[in-house]
């Protein structure tokens, strides 16, 4: 093989492998949508729902800090309804009245 065609191969191969990274993050997001859906469709405790939401959320982006916030439209102060550092739910009134 030339080396120009080991090079296109070599480029046809990375463009491939990116291909395969994006449909991969796609599957990921689909599969918490999912799993979102599923906890909305199981309950009607909106707490509970919004416990599971923040769980799927958190693991499928890997992260450790994670707050939902409900919007109060009159006065458009946020008040936290979940949030979670790791594995520890922090207690609602140190988040209450924050303004966004």
């Amino acid at each position: 093989m030339s080396q120009q065609g080991s090079h296109d191969l070599a480029r046809d191969y990375e463009s491939l492998y990116r291909n395969y990274l994006a449909l991969m993050r796609q599957v990921d997001h689909l599969s918490m949508l999912r799993e979102i859906g599923l906890a909305v469709a199981s309950t009607l405790d909106l707490d509970e729902m919004l416990k599971t939401i923040a769980e799927v959320v958190q693991g499928a982006l890997e992260v450790r800090k994670l707050t939902i916030y409900q919007i109060d439209g009159a006065t458009g102060t946020a008040q936290a309804v979940i949030a979670k550092f790791g594995e520890d739910r922090i207690g609602k009134e140190r988040l209450v009245g924050e303004v966004i």
